[in-house]
């Protein structure tokens, strides 16, 4: 599969609301809570990430087929884990946010690819800590995050209806598959 990473620019903006609505349509007849009601990605959310060069968008085919925001630093809900991160963990990290696929695209292991371009990106910008989390319920999101090579490091809580999320953490120097 031919999936390209780049820089999202504002000219995106359109194709990157069309992809977010199909993704929450799509948990909703899934059952997943996550998401819904007001709680998923706004375009103020991606205007200002994109102003920051913080978001990406991998293309397929010249068909926006994903995007994710790459966000440094420390993540507020993160610190309030219940469980650990790698005892080795960077008081700088990054963290991926706003993860999403074309959903119209049937393209067999599109995340997964996904996942790995985004990894791979942060690598090569010198990254070593490396944070996302997901629902408890989505379990093909919870797969693309195993199948990356991250770790479950325990869960976290959002100030939102149903903010439970399982949080994992791809630590480069750790040869050790734990947490804690």
């Amino acid at each position: 599969m031919e999936l390209k990473i780049r820089l999202a620019t504002a000219s995106d903006l359109d194709a990157i609301d069309q992809l977010i609505q199909d993704a929450i349509i799509s948990m909703a007849t899934k059952g997943l809570p996550q998401w819904q009601n007001g709680y998923g990605p706004t375009r103020e959310q991606f205007i200002k990430e994109i102003a920051q060069k913080q978001v990406y968008v991998g293309e397929y085919q010249q068909t926006l087929a994903a995007v994710a925001s790459v966000i440094p630093g420390i993540d507020p809900v993160y610190t309030k884990v219940q469980g650990a991160f790698h005892q080795d963990s960077l008081a700088e990290y990054q963290s991926i946010h706003r993860f999403a696929i074309n959903q119209r695209l049937e393209v067999k292991g599109l995340g997964k690819k996904w996942l790995s371009l985004l990894l791979q990106l942060i690598l090569d910008q010198n990254g070593r800590d490396i944070r996302i989390d997901t629902h408890p319920l989505n379990i093909g999101m919870q797969k693309v995050i195993l199948a990356n090579a991250f770790v479950y490091c325990g869960t976290i809580q959002f100030p939102i209806p149903d903010g439970q999320r399982y949080v994992y953490q791809y630590f480069k120097e750790s040869l050790e598959k734990t947490c804690h």
